[in-house]
């Protein structure tokens, strides 16, 4: 599985407390000089100030804050609409005839 986050990716980060966040949101923590975007799940447990996920003895973890949005190319993506598993599904199925739709510049009533 591919991270939801990839490399060339710009962010739009909310700064936030790390209890502030809930189950699925993405946040951006930084240990020592690495940024690393992760989601949260249910019971996962972060402590801002220093971490055992850490990766080196003594390095510290501090929350950034949320990413809310992704730049992606052309797409932009709202990380703060929570989907559920189906409208995702269509969001995918749909998502060629919108490319279609922009890239010929249909019209809405031309389309009907």
């Amino acid at each position: 599985m591919q991270p939801f986050v990839q490399p060339g990716d710009v962010a739009l980060i909310r700064r936030d407390k790390l209890e502030n966040m809930r189950s699925g949101d993405v946040v951006l923590l930084q240990r020592g000089n690495h940024l690393i975007a992760q989601r949260i799940g249910e019971g996962d447990e972060f402590d801002s100030e220093n971490s055992e996920n850490a990766s080196g003895p003594g390095e510290q973890q501090e929350c950034l804050g949320q990413i809310v949005r992704l730049q992606r190319k052309a797409e932009e993506i709202d990380l703060t609409k929570k989907e559920t598993p189906i409208t995702a599904l269509v969001s995918r199925i749909l998502r060629p005839a919108r490319w279609a739709k922009e890239t010929l510049h249909l019209s809405d009533e031309a389309s009907r």
